[in-house]
């Protein structure tokens, strides 16, 4: 490092000048690092999931969390990997189209199940509500299948006939668990558990 030789008048000014520069220069460094990046939308904003539809097993509740703050982030490929390896998931459009539509999900029912093969499942009933300039179908009453993959809870379609029993069991709007499915899920003891 080279230094500059200061004489007298010259020695005084460049002190001045920095004196009155640095503090200026510190003062907008700090600002700059002060300003975070935008937040990711908060998911309170767009979920509401009662408390008491809420598994007692804590890491189902957390599985959707996680599903809903990966759509809201429009992160697809962790999407993907959320995604059941038994089928294929929604296009990336799909998934654009529908998070760019400001959705607002509801859960309506949260029940727990058991498959013919003696398989535990999660079956989650919501009501998605998009906003009407953005997509044709505004309101949509949907039926979601959690399912352990690998030790691992995976996002999968119901089946049609599960999906009808939630949808007949409990009317929008009213948030139950209620009775029994058939097509290879029944009811497993207490809706929630």
């Amino acid at each position: 490092m080279q230094t500059i030789p200061c004489r007298g008048r010259q020695c005084r000014k460049l002190s001045l000048f920095l004196m009155a520069v640095v503090p200026v220069f510190t003062a907008q460094c700090a600002k700059e690092e002060a300003v975070e990046p935008s937040p990711t939308p908060s998911i309170a904003d767009s979920v509401v999931f009662p408390d008491s539809l809420r598994a007692d097993d804590e890491s189902v509740n957390e599985f959707f969390m996680s599903i809903i703050k990966t759509c809201k982030e429009g992160d697809y490929e962790t999407f993907r990997l959320l995604w059941s390896a038994h089928e294929e998931p929604i296009t990336l459009q799909e998934f654009q189209r529908g998070w760019q539509a400001d959705p607002k999900v509801t859960v309506l029912d949260l029940r727990r199940m058991r498959t013919e093969e003696g398989e535990v499942v999660y079956l989650l009933r919501a009501l998605v509500k998009l906003d009407p300039d953005l997509v044709p179908e505004p309101e949509r009453d949907v039926v979601l299948l959690f399912r352990k993959e690998h030790g691992q809870w995976r996002l999968a379609r119901a089946p049609k006939s599960a999906a009808k029993v939630m949808k007949t069991a409990t009317p929008p709007g009213e948030s139950v668990g209620a009775s029994a499915s058939s097509n290879g899920i029944s009811r497993d003891d207490d809706p929630t558990s």
